[in-house]
């Protein structure tokens, strides 16, 4: 017997009313309340987390292949270094989800309780140091290039502005502060590199 859950209440009337149009149904889910209140609910997984790293800092994460394989070779064609598919592979490595490499059929887990653990979560926060540091991977993200934060001058400038760029919405007032006192009065490129470095180990980053 197939029991009845209290989310098909959304769907079925739009569902049956329509005729099986799911571009209304589909409407009526998105604009709906339950929707809406599940959003940062559920952590990333680590390929879903270092996409959403390289999405928000802009950085193109495709470009035409090296000429060489080695990694001590810096003459690669396009705008990425040769070693930047390594970094996140290795990255992915340490996380503990690199395509393809589930044993078994099933997948990888869809559970927070398979993702939070020292190792990973410092894989995580790695990730997001190198990619900021403007050394090595980390020189192909400019602050400076990110229309608006040339001109930032007091650190709640700093940190509202970055907030809002990464995650789109605000933090709680705690976590904000936090941020704050992180920042001191460094609205330099260097500090803001830091500032977003620390955004984006955020457990506000980390779930979805």
């Amino acid at each position: 017997m197939i029991r009845r859950r209290p989310w098909l209440a959304a769907w079925q009337p739009p569902f049956l009313e329509s005729g099986g149009d799911i571009r209304q149904v589909l409407a009526t889910l998105l604009r709906s309340a339950e929707f809406k209140a599940a959003g940062g609910r559920k952590i990333k997984r680590p390929l879903e987390y270092a996409t959403s790293v390289v999405r928000a800092l802009d950085i193109p994460p495709f470009g035409p292949a090296p000429k060489a394989r080695t990694l001590s070779s810096a003459d690669a064609v396009g705008p990425l270094p040769a070693s930047f598919s390594q970094l996140l592979f290795n990255a992915l490595l340490d996380m503990g989800q690199v395509p393809f490499y589930w044993p078994t059929p099933d997948g990888y887990p869809d559970q927070g309780a398979a993702w939070i653990n020292t190792a990973n979560l410092l894989a995580r926060w790695n990730l997001a140091l190198t990619l900021t540091s403007g050394k090595g991977s980390g020189a192909l993200f400019k602050p400076g290039a990110h229309a608006g934060s040339a001109a930032l001058k007091t650190a709640p400038e700093a940190v509202d502005y970055w907030i809002e760029r990464l995650l789109h919405r605000p933090l709680p007032a705690a976590a904000r502060q936090h941020l704050l006192d992180h920042v001191g009065n460094d609205v330099s490129a260097a500090g803001q590199r830091q500032l977003i470095a620390m955004i984006l180990a955020s457990p506000a980053f980390q779930m979805r």
